[in-house]
């Protein structure tokens, strides 16, 4: 996650890094997320067809994520990640010499890394699947609080009113303590 740890309130974008409309609303959070840095953390989950003919390099492309986060570089990771994402993905040969790559760019800890890689494998793949269940039909999707925002907001400005919202005490922080304490 991004922003302090002490946030009261959490917004996870969830979405395919392989899409467009996933590389477009990363952008415009990390526009956003320096004024609300104290209100509020911002996550990201992945988000596929986990039985789609590229579910095992999407599932792989995503648990790295984890595994960079780890070495505290997720959000320097879904940067550098995002700009080379294609939709068709790569073969399953190219997406390890792309993770390479961002290894290097990153400066991680490459046995690390591989090490977490080979402990998450699946991971991403069984989110996915549970948040279909849950669900959670389509891509992109923003969770504020308890609500979901499916496609995301169309621009920058409706982005900016649902993080005030969500940052703002009051009404939307009451219904929220009131569904958590249920």
């Amino acid at each position: 996650t991004s922003g302090s740890a002490g946030a009261p309130q959490l917004v996870t974008l969830v979405c395919n890094l392989r899409r467009g409309a996933c590389s477009a609303l990363l952008a415009m959070v990390a526009q956003l997320m320096p004024a609300y840095r104290d209100e509020l953390r911002v996550g990201w989950a992945p988000w596929f067809d986990p039985d789609g003919p590229d579910a095992t390099t999407t599932g792989l492309f995503h648990d790295a994520v984890a595994c960079a986060d780890a070495q505290g570089a997720g959000w320097a990771w879904l940067d550098a990640a995002d700009a080379s994402a294609t939709a068709d993905g790569p073969s399953l040969a190219a997406l390890w010499h792309r993770l390479d790559a961002l290894i290097d760019t990153l400066a991680l800890r490459r046995a690390d890394f591989y090490r977490c890689v080979a402990v998450h494998a699946g991971q991403s793949v069984r989110f996915a699947r549970r948040a279909i269940v849950a669900g959670l039909d389509a891509s992109p999707a923003l969770l504020v609080g308890d609500r979901v925002v499916f496609g995301g907001p169309v621009d920058a400005h409706g982005l900016a009113e649902l993080l005030a919202d969500a940052a703002a005490p009051g009404l939307l922080a009451r219904v929220s303590e009131a569904a958590s304490a249920r």
